[in-house]
């Protein structure tokens, strides 16, 4: 039973950490909204198209991507969005 316990707790520890090492964070304004086609730029320049709802033009916005497991950022995906 402790051998399951330990086995279980490093699971949660892997996935946890797999999870933080392939997500990350920036902020980014919103440049142009048509329907539900959200535009923001970060502060780099670099543009995101993604799609959702609830935000203007001018927010400044969190954006999650995943990393694809790269280290280029072109390929990078926003996974969530939310206003600051």
């Amino acid at each position: 039973m402790k051998g399951l316990m330990i086995g279980f707790a490093w699971m949660i520890l892997f996935g946890f950490s797999s999870y933080s090492d392939a997500h990350y964070c920036i902020n980014a304004e919103v440049i142009a909204i048509e329907q539900d086609k959200i535009v923001a730029v970060d502060a780099t320049g670099q543009e995101w198209v993604f799609f959702g709802d609830e935000v203007t033009v001018n927010d400044t916005i969190k954006l999650t991507f995943e990393n694809n497991h790269t280290l280029d950022r072109q390929d990078d995906k926003v996974v969530n969005f939310k206003v600051v």
